[in-house]
C-alpha cells in the first residue's frame, strides 16, 4: 500500500520540495511573509521561551524564525 502510494508523484508532491531542502526542519512560511508584507509595515514580536514576555516591534526587514511568537499587529490599540 505504502509502496503504491509513494510510487505515484502526484500524490506526494512535497518529496520532490522536501529532497531540495532536507536540511531545513520545515516547509518555508512563504504565506505568511506574504500576509505580513501585505497587511503591516511592522509587526508584533516576543521571544518564544521566556519567563516574562517582553513585546516590541519589529520592521519586515527583519526576518522571524521559530524563536519568535509574531502577531500581525502593526498599531499600538489592536491587541487583544
Amino acid at each position: 500500500m505504502v509502496h503504491n502510494r509513494a510510487s505515484k508523484a502526484d500524490s506526494t508532491p512535497h518529496y520532490k520540495r522536501w529532497l531540495q531542502r532536507w536540511w531545513q526542519p520545515r516547509e518555508p512560511a512563504q504565506q505568511f511573509y506574504k500576509a505580513l508584507e501585505e497587511r503591516c509595515h511592522r509587526y508584533l514580536a516576543c521571544a518564544r521561551v521566556q519567563s516574562r514576555g517582553i513585546f516590541v516591534f519589529l520592521d519586515l526587514a527583519s526576518v522571524p524564525t521559530d524563536t519568535m511568537q509574531t502577531f500581525a499587529y502593526e498599531d499600538d490599540y489592536s491587541l487583544p
